[in-house]
């Protein structure tokens, strides 16, 4: 399953993808075992095109095709050019619940949602100053 990564129209796909996947969490989850670029968490994250802001990131993610997740997707928005951090969204039955979080923090959460294996409020009770999850302290 792919988590789409949406980006306002100033912000730049592949820089931002850079950022997200450029994480020790890669290396972590397969022991070293693969290069990063042959993991499957290395094209967890794939860019599918502009959202202005979060609403239309959600409605976007809600049609996409089987192969997507439809309960996680990811905002750069004008801050991402600021410090690096993107907004990571959980979409459920009641609306949106979103998180400011460090790129390279990111992909360790956007899977952890999509499996169901954790929850915003529990990953907002980590955060630091500036209330950005950064699970490597980069930002």
């Amino acid at each position: 399953m792919s988590i789409a990564l949406y980006c306002a129209p100033h912000a730049d796909a592949d820089s931002v993808l850079g950022a997200i996947r450029a994480t020790d969490y890669i290396k972590e989850a397969t022991s070293g075992e693969v290069a990063p670029e042959e993991s499957e968490l290395w094209a967890l994250v794939k860019s599918r095109g502009e959202a202005a802001d979060v609403e239309a990131a959600v409605k976007a993610a809600q049609a996409l095709p089987d192969g997507w997740s439809k309960t996680t997707c990811i905002l750069a928005d004008a801050q991402t050019a600021r410090d690096q951090s993107v907004v990571l969204v959980h979409i459920t039955a009641g609306g949106a619940e979103t998180l400011r979080v460090a790129a390279d923090s990111t992909l360790e959460l956007a899977q952890r949602l999509s499996l169901g294996s954790g929850s915003i409020s529990e990953f907002r009770q980590l955060c630091g100053e500036g209330n950005i999850y950064d699970a490597y302290g980069s930002s």
